[in-house]
């Protein structure tokens, strides 16, 4: 991530503060600066874009085709595991249990005084391990000290990234928390942080709007070519080419969709699986060529092998990608009979400006679920949570199982505090990383992440696990990801957001807190169709809409 270093003359009222602290921390700040780090490498992107914007039309159904390879199946070979990792950023990331919970912590790295100086003579923050936000200024450090107006602080402490103040309607809850004077030069007289407000049955829902990125497919197309365009998103884009989107459908004999089905594209003249993925409810999955075969992004049109498995019955086909979508048949009848189960994970920034959303998400939890429970298709409802803060903080991620105890999930919600943060971008790659890769999702089963965030990605952290890699695992397993984003996050953090939901065939959900929803969805660089309605009832009819496609016929 390419930063610029500023080195402005702090406010008298900091230079004084800073004078009277021990000489050790002082020793500390006069070494703090923040470290370069190159912009992500881009994938080849000089692919010809297809003509369709929406879901193309199914084709005739390919031909099988000989035993090639013999009795080799690329599916047959699995996904390989990824091992967790012992550190991020060359920090330490130690595992711990709290009653249902297990805690990953990446402590490490100490931050013992941080002074965000604000741009224009503003005043800065000051942070003692913790986090100081005054107007403009940010300082890193579990207590912080901020005062007056400013734009943006560029100051961290020990090394730290530099930091971006939120906008200042996410800054007040964090400035009325502000310890005095006295608890900052002692920090053991500071009072511990209040947890969110709980949500009560009067509290006004939240306002949010959504939009469709793969139904407006050319609209996202042209968003993605002027996210590429600004300098400022380029350290947190990850930038990955999907023009070439492809589709591959699998039914029954009797043309019915087979959801929960196993795919692998593969390079007959390599035998290489570029691709894996598993089939969502209306049995279809997305195939991005210049993603899994980079090698032929040169070409408009290859041609591959696709292997398909449901339920043990399998099937080869050719396929060449001059056609849009691919169906593939299989000898076998769905089983209607079986019940359908629902797995939804909520994914969720706990930062300490996300107070207000994490207390609408708990209120929200059980208005959904009783909802569910009074659908005609009633299906098997099971919950898991994954929480994230970033390296520092109490935790870098915080993981709840799947549980089908409806009532016990939410008592363990109730507890999660808004706390910690400090710097703009949070370990939103880590908390992905869990909830796709290390839970035990359930197989043949619907399959939902609401990722809920304020800030984008930390994408210069070493041995990270990037959004765009989670989100292609997401696809292999078969997990629908539905961002939602907070106030916040626009313009840096809702190209990822956006990506994630594209790629995964889910909806991007803003949070609207200006009455004009239009203007809303513009400063996230939505242009299109937009669908607006209390966050609640989004929510609601994303989990309604999954379930009605699992359980249609035909």
């Amino acid at each position: 991530m390419q930063r610029t270093a500023r080195n402005p003359s702090p406010p008298r009222a900091l230079t004084a503060l800073a004078a009277a602290l021990p000489i050790t921390l002082a020793l500390a700040l006069a070494g703090c600066d923040a470290t370069p780090s190159g912009p992500p490498p881009r994938a080849s992107a000089d692919v010809k874009t297809g003509e369709s914007a929406g879901e193309p039309p199914a084709i005739a159904d390919a031909n099988n085709l000989p035993s090639v390879g013999g009795d080799q199946w690329a599916l047959d070979d699995g996904e390989a595991g990824d091992a967790a990792g012992g550190t991020l950023d060359e920090v330490p990331i130690e595992t711990s249990s709290e009653g249902a919970w297990v805690i990953r912590r990446g402590q490490g790295r100490t931050r013992l005084l941080g002074i965000g100086v604000a741009e224009g003579g503003g005043s800065g923050g000051l942070g003692l391990r913790g986090t100081g936000r005054g107007g403009g200024g940010t300082g890193v450090g579990s207590i912080g000290y901020g005062s007056g107006p400013g734009a943006m602080s560029e100051e961290a402490a020990d090394g730290a990234p530099p930091t971006r103040s939120r906008p200042k309607a996410k800054r007040t809850a964090d400035a009325a928390k502000a310890p005095s004077l006295d608890a900052l030069l002692d920090p053991a007289s500071a009072a511990t942080p209040s947890p969110s407000p709980s949500p009560s049955p009067s509290q006004s829902p939240l306002k949010a709007g959504a939009t469709d990125d793969n139904a407006d497919f050319k609209g996202f197309l042209e968003y993605l070519e002027q996210t590429r365009a600004r300098v400022d998103l380029r350290d947190v884009f990850q930038d990955v080419d999907v023009r070439q989107r492809r589709f591959i459908a699998v039914t029954d004999r009797a043309g019915a969709p087979l959801p929960g089905a196993r795919v692998a594209v593969v390079d007959p003249q390599t035998g290489r699986a570029g691709w894996m993925a598993t089939t969502y409810g209306d049995g279809v999955a997305p195939f991005y060529p210049a993603i899994g075969f980079p090698e032929h992004s040169q070409r408009p049109s290859a041609t591959y092998h696709v292997e398909v498995d449901y339920g043990g019955v399998r099937r080869r086909v050719e396929w060449s990608t001059a056609e849009e979508r691919v169906t593939v048949t299989l000898d076998t009848t769905r089983n209607m009979a079986a019940p359908l189960t629902l797995e939804v994970l909520f994914l969720i920034d706990t930062t300490g400006s996300m107070g207000d959303e994490i207390a609408q998400i708990k209120a929200t939890l059980l208005s959904v679920s009783q909802r569910v429970q009074g659908l005609q298709q009633r299906p098997e409802l099971r919950y898991a949570a994954v929480l994230f803060r970033d390296l520092g903080d109490a935790y870098v991620t915080k993981v709840h199982p799947f549980t089908d105890d409806i009532q016990a999930f939410d008592a363990a919600l109730q507890q999660i505090e808004a706390g910690g943060g400090g710097d703009y971008p949070e370990s939103v790659n880590q908390g992905l990383d869990q909830a796709v890769s290390r839970m035990q999702w359930s197989k043949g089963t619907a399959k939902l992440v609401f990722l809920v965030g304020d800030a984008p990605p930390h994408m210069d952290y070493q041995g990270d696990v990037r959004y765009v890699d989670s989100a292609l695992k997401a696809v292999a397993t078969g997990i629908k990801i539905h961002s939602i984003a907070a106030s916040g996050l626009e313009p840096q953090g809702s190209p990822s957001f956006r990506q994630v939901a594209q790629l995964t065939r889910g909806k991007f959900i803003f949070i609207e807190y200006g009455g004009d929803i239009q203007k809303s969805a513009a400063s996230h660089g939505v242009g299109g169709s937009v669908q607006s309605n209390n966050l609640d009832d989004i929510v609601f009819e994303q989990i309604k809409g999954e379930i009605d496609v699992w359980s249609r016929r035909g």
